[in-house]
């Protein structure tokens, strides 16, 4: 997919964005409105993306969104707690989700600053 100059990812450091319990969600609502959204990342509970520029690193290396965040909650489980961390509900990141195409990537688009 060619990414126009006008789409957006949204990476929202804020807690509950995608909580499962509400009808509609922030989360939600900026992939179903006509804006050009193509991902959003949020949190299912408290808590949020912790020191984002990891992701980012992996977005930079050309990974797809979907491969950058499982690099990064994978990076964090096994530095901050190992491998069980990954799945903790209580950890910091555990309740990140992806809502969009995990295959998208920046190919042929200018990397995130």
């Amino acid at each position: 997919m060619n990414l126009k100059n006008n789409s957006r990812f949204w990476n929202l450091y804020s807690c509950r964005v995608f909580n499962d319990k509400d009808l509609i969600n922030i989360g939600k609502a900026l992939m179903l409105t006509n804006s050009p959204t193509l991902g959003v990342i949020g949190s299912t509970k408290s808590g949020a993306m912790a020191y984002p520029h990891f992701f980012f690193d992996y977005l930079r290396q050309g990974e797809t969104f979907g491969k950058a965040l499982l690099l990064y909650l994978k990076f964090f489980a096994l530095e901050y707690g190992g491998p069980e961390a990954y799945f903790d509900k209580k950890g910091y990141n555990g309740g990140l989700v992806f809502n969009g195409d995990p295959t998208l990537d920046f190919h042929g688009c200018a990397r995130p600053n």
